[in-house]
């Protein structure tokens, strides 16, 4: 009797693993859908009405800290419109006017561009209305937020960027009689311009600060704001982004004060 009862223990202990391996993959796949990111709408869904409140002091917060920025730009931007060899000194205008007057010679060039732009807003136009395509951000790191591609607004918003900004780039390569280093320097400034009109660099086109905003109720708004005030400040003016938290370095502690001296002079 003794052998059957560990036989009848041993066939439950073999029994185990099956029954285990099925209660923990329902936990498994319930983990990994917790872990996936809230979309915005999900956001907008869950927001409780004290987060509404704290929102709405946040935002007025939010914006002193921008008047007060606005405030110092403009000041700084009076200061220097007084000085004539501060409007343009790379000399960007002048490479951009040069492009003009070459295209403005080749009109035919102009026209195509612009027929094959406004046919690729027709494009994303047709499939806004009509329904989404497998059409992905592909690897601009900018629009890694999956709102870029799943929500037809900031996907709309997206593909209108990247075609204006080829079609500004498309122009300057069309202008044949450049020479190179003003094809280069034209280039060049049409990138930072594209890159600074991008709709990742403006709050209310930027799904990932958006969704911030909703989660922390204002508060990355007024720090964010907070940060850049004092960055215009430490730079009389203009953006000086800190790389370094300067409240970390003492003088005589971990930053040396002592005269160097000559070590070696050869002759």
């Amino acid at each position: 009797m003794a052998q059957k009862t560990n036989k009848g223990s041993k066939t439950k202990k073999s029994g185990k693993p099956s029954s285990t391996a099925d209660t923990t993959a329902p936990k498994d796949a319930e983990s990994k859908a917790s872990a996936a990111p809230k979309s915005l709408q999900d956001i907008l869904e869950d927001t409780s009405p004290e987060r509404v409140e704290a929102l709405t002091k946040n935002l007025t917060a939010a914006l002193f800290e921008s008047q007060e920025i606005l405030r110092s730009v403009t000041t700084k931007q009076l200061k220097s419109s007084l000085d004539p060899e501060s409007a343009d000194p790379f000399g960007a205008g002048s490479a951009f006017f040069k492009v003009g007057e070459n295209l403005a010679r080749h009109p035919d060039k102009v026209f195509d561009a612009q027929m094959k732009l406004w046919e690729k807003h027709l494009e994303v136009w047709q499939e806004f209305v009509s329904g989404p395509s497998d059409e992905s951000a592909g690897k601009d790191k900018r629009f890694t937020d999956p709102e870029w591609n799943d929500n037809p607004v900031f996907k709309l918003i997206r593909q209108s960027y990247e075609l204006n900004s080829g079609f500004l780039l498309d122009l300057i390569s069309a202008s044949d009689e450049l020479d190179e280093n003003t094809r280069r320097k034209a280039t060049f400034f049409a990138r930072q311009t594209a890159d600074a009109f991008s709709p990742t660099n403006f709050f209310t086109t930027n799904p990932t600060a958006l969704k911030a905003m909703l989660e922390t109720g204002g508060e990355s708004v007024v720090a964010g704001l907070k940060q850049a005030r004092e960055d215009i400040q430490r730079g009389h003016g203009r953006l000086l982004i800190s790389q370094t938290d300067g409240t970390q370095f003492e003088i005589g502690k971990n930053v040396a004060t002592a005269p160097g001296k000559i070590i070696y002079r050869n002759e």
